[in-house]
């Protein structure tokens, strides 16, 4: 693997329910900064696709959506925070 991580095989196994997914609380583990999923690093396909809200504030967000593939063929709704560099699942496409 690189960078002393060592992901050489990806789990393809298919979730059979999101019942109790949380996905505030989704961090997604990182590679040379690119997000992982259970062990694989994802191809992004689409995206950024920016959301903000509340900067007249301070009390908003700034996020860039992406959609992206793991290596089972899922598809997934991924974002990184413009404010720290931590990636996020925020669902999955059914």
């Amino acid at each position: 693997g690189r960078r002393g991580l060592s992901y050489t095989a990806c789990d393809t196994s298919l979730a059979q329910s999101t019942s109790g997914f949380n996905v505030d609380q989704a961090i997604l583990p990182v590679d040379g900064g690119y997000p992982l999923h259970k062990g694989c690093r994802l191809q992004l396909l689409d995206g950024p696709e920016r959301l903000e809200t509340g900067w007249w504030d301070d009390a908003g967000i700034s996020r860039d959506y992406y959609t992206a593939v793991n290596g089972a063929g899922t598809y997934l709704w991924v974002f990184r925070s413009r404010r720290t560099p931590a990636w996020y699942l925020h669902g999955i496409f059914g």
